[in-house]
């Protein structure tokens, strides 16, 4: 099998989540963001062999969900919002996100205390604003 620089990636990510971020199944959902593609696909596989609950985000929801439930997503969801206050609903154990910009603002927002975020993309934008 061939994984690639996504896979490898991927696969660093949910070692960090676990061995750093001491992320475990039992503490609740991790979310994936960009999962439709390369390094999101790759991540939601992994961490639903590893046992964890996925939330898959993407732009593509409806043309890709069944394939990313097929690789092991509980739920898929549309593309995150930024949240109207600095802390959100505390939703996620874990996140990797390849999307960085307002998308990470989100999901940072949005992750419960001692969860852990494993971000290693841009795509969306480099900025973070946060507060």
């Amino acid at each position: 099998m061939v994984v690639g620089t996504a896979g490898v990636t991927a696969a660093m990510c949910v070692d960090y989540l676990q061995r750093f971020g001491e992320v475990q199944p039992s503490h609740g959902p991790v979310l994936v963001t960009g999962a439709a593609g390369g390094l999101g696909q790759v991540a939601v596989a992994l961490l639903h062999a590893r046992g964890f609950e996925v939330v898959a985000s993407t732009g593509r929801a409806e043309a890709l969900g069944d394939h990313l439930r097929a690789l092991g997503a509980s739920d898929v969801v549309g593309r995150l919002q930024p949240e109207p206050k600095p802390l959100g609903k505390q939703l996620w154990a874990g996140v990797v996100d390849s999307v960085g910009g307002a998308t990470l603002a989100a999901a940072l927002a949005q992750t419960r205390y001692r969860g852990a975020v494993a971000s290693p993309g841009v795509a969306g934008g480099g900025e973070l604003a946060t507060s």
